[in-house]
């Protein structure tokens, strides 16, 4: 198989103007379904007269590297980090941390840590009250990233990353499940959390943020909402063989009950009383895996805070949520695949994946599943791409 080429391309956040192609090394990134995704790089410019594998640094080559190493530095928090496999993104985000360091013989070193467009929303506080009545949730999730980038009624667009969100909903598929929700300005809430709150009932919206590039060669940020995001139908497979060989190299299965329970718990906000009165937050019911529970599993709690909630139903919604999610000790799976020409990319995770696997822990087994992350180590030299699948259930 061909060795991907990878490229990295830094414009600035609110235009997308270019600025600079960057020499990044040690890429690791992240793409997940409903959550922030993140980047780690490294930037090294080596003092002059340094040999890197077997080619001295001239002082034209440091002073480049440099420059691009102060851009970088410079534009921290207000830059987009575009990843470029081969012709298509992979990744793209912003850095939030870049630190150069120097070491004794005069290289310097720059570390970046970035994280995927949706972590702009876990920056942003909700600046007016709103109501929402009878909402299509996915609209819902659609019309909140419209008002953290200002395109609400005297909204300030400083805030514009250029996330496409349908404008007016339009384009954004409605899911046929209606929401009420009340976020207030005094509460200070994240737009980032509301979202992701949003998604953590049951039956909540899943979203992502899928990057692409057009046939000119435009970069977008689009805004994808569905009640299940991704295809049923299986558009790639992986294959493993007995001895070893296939598109599956690697694979690991966890059962983890640290954060798994028997028993959930929803808890908002303190219902408005007199000043004179002590007055608790509002609990859910306590919901229990009783299948579970019959089967010999002791109690285990767990319990969840939901800001600005105060309506016994939705905390409800999120007790089941998490029972559906976090009961006894939660299993997935991380696959590492040759994604080679199967067409896949992380603007595919949630599209279903067919395994068909023979190994010592796998007897002829054939399954459909559905990988809602994947964490990359792009290739370099020297250094093969990885690419690890994790799936929402062991396979």
């Amino acid at each position: 198989m061909a060795t991907p080429s990878y490229r990295y391309v830094l414009c600035d956040l609110l235009t997308d103007q270019l600025l600079a192609v960057l020499p990044l090394t040690g890429v690791s990134f992240s793409r997940a379904i409903s959550r922030t995704g993140s980047l780690s790089a490294t930037l090294k410019a080596p003092a002059v007269g340094t040999s890197v594998n077997g080619v001295v640094t001239t002082p034209e080559k440091n002073r480049q590297l440099i420059n691009a190493a102060k851009l970088l530095h410079r534009y921290a928090g207000r830059s987009a980090l575009w990843v470029y496999r081969d012709n298509a993104v992979w990744w793209g985000g912003i850095p939030w941390t870049v630190i150069p360091r120097q070491d004794q013989r005069g290289s310097v070193e720059v570390s970046v840590t970035g994280a995927t467009f949706d972590s702009y929303a876990h920056r942003r506080t909700l600046h007016k009250n709103i109501d929402y009545v009878q909402w299509d949730q996915n609209q819902l999730v659609a019309s909140l990233w419209q008002t953290l980038q200002g395109f609400d009624t005297g909204g300030d667009q400083r805030g514009n990353i250029g996330v496409e969100c349908g404008f007016f909903q339009d384009s954004i598929p409605k899911s046929t499940i209606l929401r009420d929700r009340t976020y207030r300005m005094a509460d200070q809430p994240r737009f980032g959390k509301l979202i992701e709150d949003l998604g953590d009932v049951i039956d909540g919206p899943e979203h992502t943020i899928d990057t692409w590039v057009d046939d000119a060669g435009n970069r977008h940020k689009t805004l994808r909402v569905q009640t299940r995001i991704g295809v049923i139908d299986p558009r790639a497979v992986f294959q493993r063989v007995a001895n070893g060989g296939g598109r599956v190299l690697e694979w690991s299965h966890t059962a983890d009950a640290v954060d798994g329970g028997t028993t959930f718990w929803a808890r908002g906000d303190a219902p408005e009383g007199n000043a004179d009165t002590e007055v608790e937050p509002i609990l859910s019911t306590r919901y229990y895996a009783h299948d579970l529970l019959d089967d010999g599993w002791p109690l285990l709690d767990v319990s969840a805070d939901y800001q600005g909630v105060k309506e016994v139903g939705t905390l409800n919604q999120y007790a089941q949520a998490l029972r559906s999610t976090q009961s006894g000790a939660m299993p997935s799976s991380d696959y590492v695949v040759a994604v080679g020409n199967t067409g896949w990319s992380p603007n595919r995770l949630g599209d279903n994946v067919r395994l068909k696997l023979t190994d010592a822990w796998h007897d002829n087994t054939d399954l459909t599943v559905r990988p809602v992350a994947v964490t990359v180590t792009a290739s370099e030299k020297g250094v093969d791409e990885k690419v690890a699948l994790t799936f929402d259930a062991e396979a």
